[in-house]
């Protein structure tokens, strides 16, 4: 497995209420930083406009719909160990 270095940074300016839709939909979307939601999404839209995604990339998509999932079915594991704290 190749390891490919991130060095280049963007900027993005966002309102209180897209950084906490945004956070919220990190969690949602079974990634781990907001980085990471912006690489998905930007990758996901340069992806669509060339056609069928590659297997990588939809290997990649398959993977984080299982991270989301495996998040909510442990979010109802816990809800239902501990109902009073729900």
């Amino acid at each position: 497995m190749m390891i490919n270095r991130r060095s280049i940074v963007i900027s993005v300016r966002l309102s209180r209420d897209e950084y906490r839709k945004y956070r919220s939909a990190c969690g949602e979307a079974g990634v781990r930083s907001l980085s990471e939601l912006a690489r998905t999404a930007m990758h996901h839209l340069v992806t669509v406009r060339s056609g069928t995604p590659p297997v990588e990339d939809q290997l990649h998509d398959l993977r984080r719909q299982v991270q989301a999932l495996t998040h909510e079915v442990e979010k109802i594991g816990r809800e239902k160990r501990f109902p009073d704290h729900a």
